[in-house]
């Protein structure tokens, strides 16, 4: 292992973040880096999963394709690449993911199938005919009450009218999971409460489901929303609890749209960057939460070429990962935490509750001969 911590020796990544809200003022929240794993690969790919039963950790590139797992040290234990021919091929991969201790991959047609060391050895089939427009930052695959639970897919019958009012509409009025166990049918799961904001009429965009499942309850992210929606998982069903808001600091809310003008809804985003809610993992006695601010209108506007498009490094400058510490009931503790220079953002928490973030390349200042992971701690003073 190369202890990158050397040269970064005493660097508390709270020093670049972090107040405490007003009603904790006697608690500082911060993230400290503990130790760097290098491993030895040239090229961008980013940490999207961990295995806590084999301490290994999952890498790919941007389209899932190639990827490769390394141990806790950070040596490869395998490389590869999804197959694009041949029976077991993939035409188009949604997501990636480890499940039973096996990569795991969302397809566009084929449901997901299971690999180790780029063999197939499973694959769980979606029992409908389904389409690409499902995108899953994280893959979603929980067992659970014996059997699967994971985010629904949007299904051709759906479709069948065109992009109707009606099927937007039933991005927020159809359940948002569904759980197969052997010897049962189907069962579609979790829907969104009548008072949610996403049920007033109007698009708010589409639902990525992201979420935390423990053995009573479930937190879901809206990805587009700062709240959470509580679930309990109890007796085979997902039954809505609360939703709690969350307080982000300085937050850009996206433009809703009515539904009959709902295609034009992410013409709002050549003008800003609303803030997005990505990823939630326990750490002791507190909820870590992953999420970007966004980047209003004025600043925004500043960082467009000719053509209008955003300059990448502005804005990852401008719109960087940042972490929030919450307590079990969901509140706010501390917000805007930065994570090393040029983290990627998604993380993972070790079986020995170690908080891992991989650096990219494509941000990085200096060269690099290898990939970075960046073990974290939480402190609390």
């Amino acid at each position: 292992m190369k202890k990158l911590i050397l040269l970064l020796s005493g660097i508390v990544l709270g020093c670049f973040s972090c107040n405490t809200t007003k009603d904790q003022p006697k608690e500082s929240y911060s993230l400290q880096v503990e130790d760097s794993v290098m491993i030895d690969h040239l090229g961008s790919l980013y940490l999207i999963d961990y295995d806590y039963q084999s301490d290994k950790y999952l890498l790919s590139d941007e389209s899932f394709y190639s990827y490769v797992e390394v141990d806790a040290e950070g040596n490869k234990t395998y490389e590869g690449k999804l197959p694009v021919d041949g029976p077991d091929a993939i035409e188009m991969a949604l997501g990636m993911g480890y499940f039973r201790g096996n990569v795991t991959v969302a397809t566009a047609n084929q449901g997901f199938k299971m690999f180790d060391k780029g063999a197939l050895v499973g694959q769980i089939s979606i029992p409908y005919q389904y389409n690409s427009f499902n995108f899953l930052p994280q893959l979603g695959l929980s067992e659970w009450n014996g059997g699967i639970l994971y985010p629904r897919f949007l299904a051709d019958s759906i479709m069948q009218a065109g992009f109707t009012e009606e099927f937007y509409a039933k991005t927020y009025s159809d359940p948002i999971f569904e759980f197969q166990k052997e010897g049962e049918g189907l069962r579609n799961l979790g829907e969104l409460p009548k008072d949610s904001p996403f049920l007033n009429g109007n698009y708010h965009g589409s639902l990525v489901t992201v979420y935390h499942l423990d053995s009573e309850n479930l937190y879901l992210l809206s990805w587009v929303r700062p709240d959470i929606l509580k679930f309990e998982a109890k007796n085979g069903d997902l039954k809505f609890v609360e939703s709690v808001s969350l307080d982000l600091g300085n937050w850009v809310s996206y433009d809703e749209t009515p539904m009959s003008n709902a295609q034009n809804f992410y013409e709002t985003y050549r003008k800003k960057m609303p803030g997005t809610v990505r990823n939630i993992h326990p750490v002791g006695d507190y909820f870590l939460l992953q999420y970007q601010s966004g980047i209003p209108e004025d600043v925004f506007s500043t960082i467009l070429d000719a053509e209008g498009r955003p300059n990448p490094e502005q804005l990852a400058k401008l719109n960087p990962p940042l972490i929030a510490v919450l307590d079990k009931n969901l509140k706010v503790l501390s917000n805007g935490l930065r994570l090393p220079p040029a983290s990627n953002g998604e993380f993972v928490v070790t079986k020995d509750g170690a908080i891992v973030v991989s650096k990219n390349p494509n941000l990085s200042e200096t060269e690099d001969s290898g990939i970075i992971l960046y073990k974290l701690k939480l402190t609390i003073e």
